[in-house]
């Protein structure tokens, strides 16, 4: 195995060749995703349901790149990413609602961006073996799984791939002797920055990155062009970044200061930072979410984290002192690669490290794919500086075998909800979202103990939270036990927040004659989440209920245009139109209802009323 090692790195000659193999060993590794769907954890969000995104044309080209009003950047995940969306809409173009293609997509986009960043890598620092050794632990790192496996964050892998591209085009700017030829590399340099940006809000740190690595790999005249070309290339990245920082203020995706004060904030920062640091170096569970708090302890976790930012900032000062010092070597020299590696992961963290952006106290896998490049370039350069060829050989083989095992074996936990949930639980045993997502799938399923059994474990950790009462009402619910599911809805009303047991509660009085105060739960779960298809529906069905019509086609319309395809909100607009005599209007809302759903409730009775001529249909 070694041998074979050997004969790869051997390749000095032919990088493409070692790129198209690094490519092809990528897309093998997450080859088995191709057969995954679509999660409940955001894909029906972002990705199945997408009214905008499954029919592409002229207007929805408008919307993804100049519609910032809160109703479409809502639908296109409240954020300001169009490079994200222009590819899944192009996904749904190409293969329609064939989820298992867009996974293809995906990996083939992950193993593309793999190949490119080893050519960015070896171009930049003309070491092979370094370059061979950072792809081979980059690419196969089980924190990727997230990014890959996960069709939500089709955001990640593109963010990758154009910094991929980035790296390269921006070392041929500078290498290029004509000046026509060099500024056209700077163009298609600065057009990729701006997709990477656009793909992946924290890629606008790839200017510090380029920075880094004008400063540690150039010298005379070369490094003069790239100090230029950043000049010119961080005034035009800042205008770029401005819908994506105004959508996401719009949206409140950069929600308030959350720390309580600096001191808590920067400890919350060091305890990420310490949480990020073990799962790179495969110490830990991984999973969709991990605790983390800015109020609570750990002060090993607040110890290795400062310790871990205090080591990169060391590196990166001393790997720069020696680049001013001396030209760049191919030798086996350590302290550029240590340098620009934690540029990489220190830079690529910061925007997400909770120390600047506040991000709701979220720490996940999905933001470390940029930085555990930096990380394996780090440790590669380590593995470089060991004497013996067959032994820093025959490390990289081992570890990159434990990661191959670790990414595989993660990678199935995207293949369900349940199983993503449970893997969930693994990571953070007091995860409350995944025991009452266990709870639906299990209520769903029909198996009413077992959803019982994991409401009961959510109730253990959070007794007062109004989610587990909502839930609990639901579970009744589909008991059949009407009263007992009010009783524990109007229980969640306590929470300031419990839109669900609101919109709930307002369905369930309604049938029993309560029209008014249906109306009034309604109008307050509309409040609190105004974007929510099912707050909005349920308005809209509450309130023709109580005649009031212009608040009725307000909130379906509303609701029809963030979900075009659901069957009973169709149904709605038509009794709407039926009851304000539009029955032209009425007939094409049914068609459309009993298209998507052709035995839905209620259906029948309101095609018979509109088609049969004996009681005024035409």
């Amino acid at each position: 195995m070694t041998r074979a090692l050997q004969t790869f790195i051997d390749c000095s000659k032919r990088p493409p060749l070692i790129a198209l193999m690094v490519g092809l060993a990528a897309l093998v590794l997450y080859a088995p995703t191709w057969g995954y769907g679509t999660l409940n954890y955001d894909d029906a969000w972002l990705v199945r349901n997408n009214p905008l995104l499954s029919d592409f044309s002229l207007s929805t080209f408008h919307a993804i790149f100049f519609d910032l009003s809160r109703e479409t950047r809502f639908i296109l995940g409240s954020e300001y990413l169009p490079m994200r969306d222009l590819s899944i809409a192009l996904d749904y173009a190409i293969f329609g609602p064939h989820f298992g293609a867009f996974h293809v997509t995906q990996t083939i986009l992950y193993a593309l961006a793999c190949a490119l960043l080893f050519v960015g890598i070896w171009r930049w620092t003309r070491r092979t073996e370094l370059a061979v050794f950072a792809i081979v632990i980059f690419a196969t790192h089980p924190l990727h799984v997230e990014s890959v496996a996960w069709l939500s964050e089709r955001k990640g892998v593109l963010g990758l791939f154009f910094f991929a591209c980035t790296l390269l085009t921006f070392h041929r700017f500078m290498h290029s002797a004509r000046v026509s030829r060099s500024l056209g590399w700077f163009l298609v340099s600065t057009l990729s920055a701006t997709a990477a940006l656009w793909s992946k809000a924290l890629t606008i740190a790839l200017l510090g990155v380029l920075l880094v690595l004008v400063l540690l790999f150039c010298e005379g005249r070369l490094r003069r062009r790239g100090l230029i070309g950043l000049t010119l290339l961080t005034p035009i990245l800042t205008l770029a970044f401005i819908p994506v920082w105004v959508a996401g203020k719009h949206m409140e995706m950069v929600s308030t200061f959350h720390g309580g004060s600096f001191a808590a904030t920067t400890m919350l920062a060091a305890k990420t930072h310490a949480l990020y640091l073990s799962r790179a170096a495969l110490w830990g569970e991984y999973g969709i979410a991990y605790s983390i708090s800015a109020n609570s302890g750990n002060l090993g976790a607040i110890i290795l984290g400062s310790l871990g930012v205090l080591v990169g900032l060391l590196a990166l000062v001393y790997g720069l002192t020696r680049a001013w010092r001396s030209a760049p070597s191919t030798g086996p020299d350590v302290a550029r690669p240590l340098a620009l590696g934690a540029a990489l992961w220190l830079g690529f963290l910061l925007p997400v490290s909770h120390l600047l952006f506040p991000l709701q106290n979220v720490a996940a896998d999905r933001y470390t794919l940029l930085p555990t490049l930096g990380w394996s370039i780090a440790l590669a350069g380590v593995l470089n500086i060991l004497s013996h060829p067959a032994l820093r050989r025959s490390l990289l083989l081992l570890l990159c075998v434990v990661q191959c095992a670790a990414t595989l074996t993660l990678s199935q936990a995207w293949r369900s909800d349940e199983m993503l949930y449970r893997q969930a639980l693994r990571a953070y045993p007091t995860y409350l979202p995944a025991m009452l997502q266990l709870s639906r799938i299990e209520r769903e399923r029909g198996a009413l103990d077992e959803a019982q059994r994991w409401i009961d474990q959510a109730h253990r950790v959070t007794p007062k939270d109004s989610r587990v009462s909502t839930h609990r009402g639901l579970l009744w619910l589909a008991r059949g036990n009407a009263s007992q599911a009010i009783s524990h809805f109007r229980r969640a009303l306590k929470g300031t927040d419990a839109y669900q047991a609101r919109a709930n509660l307002a369905l369930l009085l309604l049938r029993r004659g309560k029209k008014k105060e249906a109306l009034k739960l309604a109008r307050e779960a509309a409040q609190l989440r105004p974007l929510d298809h099912h707050t909005q529906h349920t308005l809209g069905v509450v309130a023709i209920q109580n005649w009031s019509l212009n608040e009725a086609e307000a909130a379906l319309g509303l609701a029809v245009r963030l979900k075009t395809n659901h069957a009973p909100t169709h149904y709605n607009l038509a009794v709407l139109a039926h009851r304000r005599g539009k029955h032209q209007a009425a007939k094409t809302h049914l068609k459309r209802a009993l298209s998507l759903t052709p035995n839905l409730r209620g259906a029948r009775r309101l095609q018979h009323a509109l088609f049969d001529p004996s009681k005024g249909g035409k």
